[in-house]
């Protein structure tokens, strides 16, 4: 529910119907786990990488916010169709504290190309690895009646680097 008013995040969980919540329960469980593995991968390789543990603010920083953002999504889900507009702002604006991950996910970079095979970003440069232009294979799904605008879905599975 992040970039949400309390408004259009009580009318977003009204509009989900309750099989909708009842899926949004399911994977607001599943964003318990995600914070505290993205954390200790960022950290831990911070750290072997002779960085020191002031490379780590960033990502506990993150955590924290994840976590206080799942845990008002949680209970205002809970409670529903009772409010707490309080809880619900701290649902909805949570996730808006940038991060040092926010800020290198939103830099641009030149070597990014929309097609279908999708060049995303440079990883380090050519000194450091041999393949540091990460690309993706993309398939696009359009409903045809959009419901929420806002939202997207992604899935990610395993591959390599291996094929152009």
């Amino acid at each position: 529910m992040t970039y949400y008013t309390p408004e259009e995040g009580y009318q977003t969980l009204s509009d989900l119907g309750d099989d909708g919540r009842r899926a949004y329960r399911l994977t607001n469980n599943a964003e318990f786990v995600f914070p505290i593995l993205l954390f200790l991968s960022l950290s831990l390789s911070n750290l072997a990488m002779g960085k020191g543990h002031h490379y780590i603010t960033g990502p506990f920083l993150y955590m924290i916010f994840e976590y206080i953002e799942n845990l008002a999504e949680k209970y205002v889900l809970e409670i529903y169709p009772n409010r707490h507009d309080t809880v619900m702002k701290l649902a909805c604006y949570a996730g808006l504290i940038n991060t040092p991950l926010d800020d290198y996910v939103n830099t641009p970079d030149p070597t990014y190309i929309w097609k279908h095979l999708k060049t995303s970003q440079q990883w380090f440069n050519n000194s450091f690895s041999s393949r540091s232009i990460w690309w993706h294979y993309m398939i696009i799904t359009v409903p045809n009646i959009l419901r929420r605008s806002n939202n997207a879905f992604v899935r990610i599975v395993g591959g390599n680097n291996n094929e152009p």
